[in-house]
């Protein structure tokens, strides 16, 4: 299991409208393939930012999951709305540390 933890940087004042397009027409298309373990925006710092964690099995579940996504009608329409808003995407796979579980983590 590994996180691919994406950020997206947007356009400068174009956040709110990307947040809306994709919370609209991409959020349910994603979610559906992939699970999410996190969506986030900046609001100091880097701006301009969305931050996404999403989960995969493996390097074969992340390109199988991708393939259908790109497939997907539903995908392709919100991808066409939200590519222009998007200036620059960097990914990160993340693989758990060896002492360290989503089970034996506590909100504490």
């Amino acid at each position: 299991m590994f996180i691919e933890h994406r950020t997206y940087a947007i356009q400068p004042g174009k956040l709110q409208e990307y947040l809306n397009v994709y919370g609209e027409f991409g959020w349910e298309a994603h979610s559906n393939h992939t699970p999410c373990k996190g969506h986030y925006y900046t609001e100091a710092g880097a701006m301009n930012r969305v931050i996404s964690l999403w989960q995969y099995d493996s390097l074969a579940d992340r390109a199988e999951r991708g393939k259908q996504l790109r497939a997907d009608p539903r995908w392709q329409d919100a991808f066409a709305k939200i590519a222009p808003l998007v200036m620059d995407i960097q990914s990160n796979l993340l693989l758990p540390s060896p002492f360290w579980s989503p089970a034996s983590s506590s909100d504490k």
